[in-house]
């Protein structure tokens, strides 16, 4: 294709490259017409309207995003902002939106908007679970959906994979989805066998138990970060359908050590011929973002573990004040603080980013209770 002695439009020259296969790199130049890759290989000698010297660099696919949370940026007014250059110039050319069983609806409206105003990088949607779930069930959501209802949702998948979506995303650490069954997932997911979809899923658990868990509140045997892969297989092999469990991670200093386990379930059911995959993210943390909040809402009177107040909306910390004056509820606190910095690898994992006091800036937990002698 490159000889045909029309120039190339593109010719990077001396990289070496990487085909996403897992094999070594390899040293060749790429041709490129039409948008698309006409020739690897030896290409001297090979006219092109414009060359990149890629000596000394490594040359690659564009990298997919399979859990992406761009698509409030992408579906801004703003033309700098959809084009992502935070996005593209990381090499990220497709990104996997409307994860966690979130996203807005219609999926065709989302879908127009973002051909209507252009985008940098290619865009895969989802159908979110939560979403369908919300749309059928409204506010009554906190228990199993009747045989009605799911055939509510079930149309509303089809709906959305319809419209272009590439599979179903599911967030069961959040709500709606809490409450959803085992039956209600396998009859959704049937619905995108047809289209080739895939099932991404924020599983139930990734630790001991569901991220919303207090050892205040709430009562042991909720599902397991083993317990949850466990569903996720399930529903694959009910289905058939292609199954991702995203983010895939072993939350908590008390749980270290159950990935080898972890492995061997998701090895012994593709070695049974289900399609059950992983993904993780490649940074050291056990969120998308690294905060948290240790102290637990009801401690200062809210029903929300991780929200801070609006400005000026309540004096937390007076509040906090008042529940550690009774001892009883001032025990459930500090085992309330003690589990959710266990989850996050323990006091010498948790760093200090931001504080009006900057020379707490960049130490642990554990290095600032050792100054004060608490450690």
């Amino acid at each position: 294709a490159a000889q045909t002695g029309e120039p190339l439009d593109w010719l990077i020259r001396g990289g070496a490259v990487l085909d996403g296969t897992g094999n070594p790199s390899l040293p060749a130049d790429i041709g490129i017409r039409a948008g698309r890759i006409v020739a690897i290989g030896r290409l001297s000698g090979v006219q092109a309207r414009r060359i990149v010297d890629a000596r000394g660099k490594l040359v690659v696919p564009g990298f997919i995003d399979l859990h992406s949370h761009a698509e409030e940026g992408l579906g801004s007014e703003d033309p700098r902002r959809r084009a992502a250059p935070n996005l593209v110039s990381q090499g990220i050319t497709t990104v996997v939106v409307n994860p966690d069983g979130f996203g807005p609806w219609p999926l065709a409206k989302q879908r127009a908007e973002l051909e209507r105003a252009g985008v940098g990088p290619n865009v895969v949607l989802m159908v979110g679970h939560n979403t369908v779930r919300r749309l059928v069930l409204g506010e009554d959501h906190r228990r199993a959906a009747t045989a009605e209802e799911i055939g509510r949702m079930q149309a509303l998948v089809r709906e959305g994979m319809e419209s272009g979506a590439f599979g179903l995303s599911a967030g069961l650490e959040y709500v709606p989805g809490i409450w959803s069954t085992t039956e209600e997932l396998v009859a959704l997911v049937g619905e995108i066998v047809p289209y080739g979809g895939v099932y991404i899923v924020h599983q139930r658990s990734e630790s001991t138990e569901p991220r919303w868990y207090l050892p205040s509140r709430d009562p042991k045997g909720l599902p397991t970060l083993l317990e949850a892969t466990r569903e996720s297989i399930e529903i694959g092999e009910k289905t058939g359908a292609r199954v991702v469990a995203t983010h895939l991670k072993v939350m908590g200093a008390h749980y270290w050590g159950t990935a080898g386990a972890l492995v061997r379930l998701i090895e012994q059911a593709r070695g049974r011929g289900i399609d059950i995959w992983a993904d993780q993210y490649p940074y050291h943390s056990t969120g998308g973002d690294g905060a948290m909040v240790l102290i637990p809402g009801w401690a200062a009177g809210s029903d929300l573990l991780a929200e801070a107040p609006p400005p000026g909306a309540r004096d937390y910390a007076a509040a906090v004040r008042r529940t550690m004056e009774d001892a009883s509820l001032a025990e459930k606190v500090r085992r309330d603080i003690a589990h959710e910095m266990s989850r996050r690898g323990g006091a010498e994992n948790i760093v200090v980013f931001d504080h009006p006091d900057r020379r707490l800036i960049g130490k642990t937990l554990h290095e600032l209770a050792v100054a004060r002698g608490i450690g």
